[in-house]
């Protein structure tokens, strides 16, 4: 054995949060192959986002030690995992208040609804959709360097508005059928 300790890596639990920008069923396709991402949108007051933020800097702290000064200077630190919805305005869903993060993996992410029953209905999984997800941090080396989450597990929970989307009672008035007549 080489003696160098792994770095602890403890998985979270987080949310409830709204799903974004999902390619999970199917997956994106990338040229090292499936890619199973997506966003969850973290509510205002979420403790979430302390958690998170403290998880990848313990893991930072494990990786790189513990004067920040001496970490890798172009690496994406722990304060760009977590962000603020704001930073998004054209974006639905990204409101005033509330945070975001991506995760990703390779693997497929178990799916499960709020009875722990699997889901494989590609239409499940949409932007707007309420889930808790587990995450795991981890530190990359390839293509640049620095930390992100890595998508273990997604658990979907109610169902809301779909992000960008309109009902039709939204984007029309109600009109008399005599006035069809007047075209």
């Amino acid at each position: 054995m080489s003696g160098t300790k792994k770095p602890e890596v403890p998985r979270l639990v987080v949310g409830p949060g709204r799903i974004s920008w999902p390619n999970i069923l199917p997956p994106e396709e990338t040229p090292d192959g499936p890619r199973y991402r997506m966003s969850l949108l973290l509510p205002p007051g979420s403790k979430d986002v302390a958690a998170i933020l403290a998880s990848c800097e313990d893991l930072c702290t494990q990786a790189w030690g513990k004067d920040k000064a001496k970490w890798p200077s172009t690496a994406r630190k722990p304060d760009a995992v977590v962000r603020r919805a704001e930073e998004k305005p054209n974006y639905a869903g990204y409101e005033p208040g509330w945070h975001f993060f991506s995760c990703t993996s390779a693997e497929m992410p178990g799916i499960v609804n709020g009875m722990l029953e699997k889901v494989t209905d590609p239409k499940e999984i949409y932007g707007g959709r309420w889930a808790k997800v587990s995450v795991r941090p981890f530190i990359y080396t390839r293509m640049g360097i620095g930390i992100s989450l890595g998508l273990s597990n997604i658990q979907l929970l109610k169902h809301d508005a779909v992000f960008g989307r309109t009902s039709p009672t939204q984007d029309f008035d109600v009109v008399a059928e005599e006035m069809s007549e007047e075209f």
